[in-house]
């Protein structure tokens, strides 16, 4: 009968170590290449969180900026209403002082 084909990797009995590492060494090749997959899922599933996170606040840094810039207005617009538009810039110094020092005096 003729001689047997060898199984995949198997040389012959004599090379039996030699097999055995080539198993191993591919076991841990896979091994590596499951990890490094995980890593990659894992990695990209954090950059979505942390891009969902900076959308979120980015939303909410630009509210902010809209509701400062509405405060910022309505308060130039009361101060021309009191300090008047022919006011000559030594009295809106002086109104201006007498409000800030009104707003600094204990109550």
């Amino acid at each position: 009968a003729p001689p047997r084909p060898a199984a995949p990797g198997v040389t012959s009995a004599a090379g039996g170590a030699t097999d055995k590492r080539a198993v191993a060494d591919d076991v841990a090749r896979r091994r590596r290449e499951a990890a490094n997959k995980q890593s990659q899922q894992h990695a990209r599933a954090v950059i979505k969180a942390l891009s969902y996170q900076l959308q979120a606040v980015k939303r909410s840094f630009g509210d902010v900026l809209e509701q400062r810039k509405a405060n910022l207005k309505r308060n130039y617009e009361r101060r021309n209403e009191l300090i008047g538009g022919g006011v000559s810039s030594v009295s809106r110094r002086n109104v201006r002082n007498a409000m800030y020092s009104a707003n600094a005096a204990p109550a």
